[in-house]
């Protein structure tokens, strides 16, 4: 990934080159193929960390300097500065999958292993039902539905904010945070109003039936 970004460089400005999704997918398709994947993801989840901390630092910093200083577009341009934000970004992009992916798969195990409650084992199954979960279940619950809408809502929300903010006679950065933090907001809100409280729209965004997913979560609890 980092290299086909710094060889062919980025079709747009805060993209991807196309060809940078191939790798993107075949690693997809062989960490779910074999579970020893998984183990390594696991084991090298801090290590990516530490990786993907000074990338993200040197990634800005750099490009603010390419973009302020040298006034070059860091994603397209081919002098040696902008090769390497591209190359570092790619190196970044995989430390972070690496690490988001082994916290979740860490999270799954522990969850997995913890002993089931004693209540499990003194009462029917029916009456455990948990009517009153904690906010941290609610809000990995909400997540966990959100993921495939918000992800098709997000890039067309960050062109159109971003096509009037970069007109904004502000810093690079500041562009960046707006555009982050807005598309973040605007994102959820037409995903929790346009998207999940309407059968037919959950349906077009992949998404379960509202009754089959909260019957699903309630089994899950036990």
């Amino acid at each position: 990934m980092a290299v086909i970004e710094a060889a062919l460089g980025t079709e747009e400005s805060g993209g991807w080159n196309r060809y940078a999704f191939i790798p993107f997918l075949l690693y997809g398709f062989l960490l779910a193929a074999d579970p020893r994947f998984g183990e390594a993801v696991q084991r090298h989840a801090r290590a990516a960390l530490l990786v993907g901390i000074p990338a993200m630092v040197v990634l800005l910093g750099l490009g603010f300097y390419v973009s302020e200083v040298t006034g070059r577009d860091p994603a397209v341009a081919y002098d040696g500065w902008s090769v390497l934000w591209r190359f570092v970004k790619g190196i970044g992009a995989w430390a972070w999958i690496i690490t988001i992916m082994g916290a979740a798969m860490s999270m799954v195990r522990r969850r997995q292993q913890q002993p089931a409650p004693a209540a499990l084992h003194q009462h029917p199954p029916a009456i455990l039902t948990d009517s009153t979960p904690t906010l941290r279940g609610r809000a990995i619950r909400y997540a966990n539905q959100a993921v495939l809408p918000v992800y098709v809502l997000h890039q067309t929300v960050i062109v159109v904010i971003g096509f009037y903010v970069v007109q904004w006679q502000v810093g690079t950065l500041v562009k960046y945070l707006v555009i982050s933090f807005a598309a973040l907001v605007v994102t959820l809100l037409l995903y929790d109003l346009g998207v999940r409280r309407a059968a037919v729209t959950r349906l077009l965004f992949g998404m379960k039936p509202a009754a089959r997913q909260s019957t699903r979560e309630g089994t899950a609890g036990l």
